[in-house]
């Protein structure tokens, strides 16, 4: 889903809770975004960027990953619609490619990183299941981060279905963290 319209669902109240990433130099924008719509950012867990490839992508193997590395290789990124500005993409704003493709959905995104040698940049965080382990994740150099949390609306208790999903989301950062360090270990 975009991140505008999980705000959206927040905001409305047709949902509960919202999870989002926001890049660490758009953190006060979107801070400021949320609070004028009645809406609390609650963080769980800061990350690194990470690149998105294939497992034979020739780039595959690397250990760290820089823009000089990637040049000449396609980049992917998550189209956001009308709501395009900076803040609600995980895409960092210093990407410029000549062979840049803006892919509407997951499903698509996921199918041309598996079929190109074309990349990505994200959280790093990206379930096996998903890609039965076809993608790698590769840390990639950078002096940005991302925050990844929850939303909630200032103005509204927590039911105890919420209380549990951000008890699990706390439980899975902690699993996260720890994935994190024996990979890079």
């Amino acid at each position: 889903m975009k991140t505008y319209e999980v705000i959206r669902e927040i905001e409305t109240a047709y949902c509960d809770v919202g999870v989002i990433a926001i890049k660490d130099t758009d953190y006060s924008v979107m801070d400021r975004y949320l609070l004028q719509r009645g809406i609390t950012f609650n963080p769980v867990l800061n990350v690194v960027p990470h690149v998105f490839v294939r497992k034979n992508h020739p780039v595959a193997n690397e250990n760290k990953m820089t823009f000089e590395k990637l040049k000449d290789y396609p980049y992917v990124s998550y189209e956001q619609g009308e709501h395009n500005n900076s803040f609600f993409t995980e895409e960092l704003a210093n990407i410029s490619s000549d062979k840049q493709i803006e892919i509407s959905d997951r499903a698509s995104l996921m199918n041309c990183l598996l079929g190109t040698d074309s990349y990505t940049i994200g959280t790093g965080i990206m379930p096996s299941l998903l890609n039965k382990g076809r993608i790698v994740s590769i840390p990639f150099e950078s002096n940005n981060c991302y925050t990844i949390g929850y939303i909630l609306r200032t103005d509204k208790n927590l039911s105890d279905l919420t209380k549990k999903f951000i008890e699990l989301l706390k439980t899975t950062h902690k699993y996260v963290e720890s994935q994190e360090k024996q990979l890079h270990n």
